[in-house]
């Protein structure tokens, strides 16, 4: 809570985009959150497109981040890190291929000089490593907090599946950047344990604090209409999965045991989410097309696509799957 008297504390929140996955939406409710008791604050996004772009709550302060070459990203990122630059090398090597992921670095260094934050929190691996680069790249005081919001070993074993080396390749250096912040809050001990095994982190180190709930929100969400023909009075039972079209959601193992239900009884599935502006998530969303014309399950089966508020949905299917 802010005191009176004092100049409210600023806090600066990082986010790679504002696509419709859980970190954007923790990040958004946390913003809104600390916003409302009085911070000041700013959310800091290197690219500003997503499902979210329109949800930035009210009072705080939308910064887009401009890129600079890898190059001059990379050499700024030595520059942060002089003794750490050989694991930055080395992952420039392993990949072969200068990194763009630290093209973002000069400009929240720069935010960090000019809006002087108390607090720098980001939530995923790439933020996670600019936000400790940027903060010794600015010489400033602002304490960094990252957060851990999945199992960064998964992620890497099944971007290796993909020939997605990348994250794998800096694991070394997440390993030096993730020591140097100030605190890592883990939204579940299962990714507190993961995080803490996987860079070798000092257990006292990081922490798990579970995802902020809007709960009265979310029950007043809940009452508005669910905008769809499959509801309504006498209406066939719905299944509904919620997500990313991604791999981890595994939304083909619904599909499959969706099918196998619908042999027994008559059922219809709903998939809610996916991100338009996603590559990756069209061309699976095309996937899990192909997948119910295969299982001939497609004239019970629909993806209504991204909703931003889903509450109504939950509230009139018969059951919601989770099937990662």
């Amino acid at each position: 809570m802010v005191v009176e008297g004092k100049s409210p504390a600023r806090i600066s929140f990082l986010l790679d985009n504002l696509t419709g996955g859980g970190a954007e939406k923790v990040i958004l409710n946390l913003a809104h959150g600390f916003a409302g008791l009085g911070y000041q604050v700013d959310i800091l996004v290197c690219k500003v497109e997503g499902v979210l772009c329109n949800s930035i709550p009210a009072g705080v302060n939308l910064v887009p981040l401009k890129p600079v070459s890898s190059l001059r990203g990379l050499l700024c990122a030595l520059q942060a890190d002089p003794v750490g630059g050989r694991s930055i090398l080395t992952a420039m090597l392993n990949s072969r291929k200068v990194p763009k992921g630290f093209r973002f670095v000069p400009a929240i260094a720069e935010h960090l000089r000019t809006g002087q934050p108390d607090i720098l929190m980001s939530a995923l691996p790439k933020s996670n490593i600019n936000a400790v680069l940027a903060k010794y790249y600015a010489g400033v005081s602002t304490r960094v907090v990252m957060g851990a919001h999945i199992n960064i070993s998964t992620q890497c074993a099944e971007g290796q599946r993909h020939g997605k080396t990348r994250l794998r390749h800096l694991r070394p250096v997440m390993m030096r950047c993730y020591r140097r912040a100030h605190a890592v809050v883990a939204v579940s001990r299962g990714v507190e344990k993961d995080t803490v095994q996987y860079l070798g982190l000092d257990p006292e180190r990081v922490t798990t604090i579970y995802n902020p709930v809007k709960a009265a929100e979310m029950e007043a969400l809940g009452q508005e209409p669910a905008d769809h023909p499959w509801f309504g009075p006498g209406a066939v039972p719905v299944v509904l999965g919620v997500g990313r079209f991604v791999e981890q959601k595994d939304f083909p193992l619904l599909l499959r045991a969706f099918a196998r239900v619908r042999q027994q009884r008559k059922v219809k599935l709903m998939l809610l989410g996916g991100d338009e502006g996603s590559g990756e998530q069209r061309e699976n969303r095309g996937k899990l097309a192909r997948l119910a014309d295969e299982l001939g399950i497609h004239e019970d089966f629909t993806m209504p696509g991204f909703k931003v508020n889903p509450y109504p949905y939950l509230r009139e299917s018969a059951v919601f799957v989770l099937s990662s």
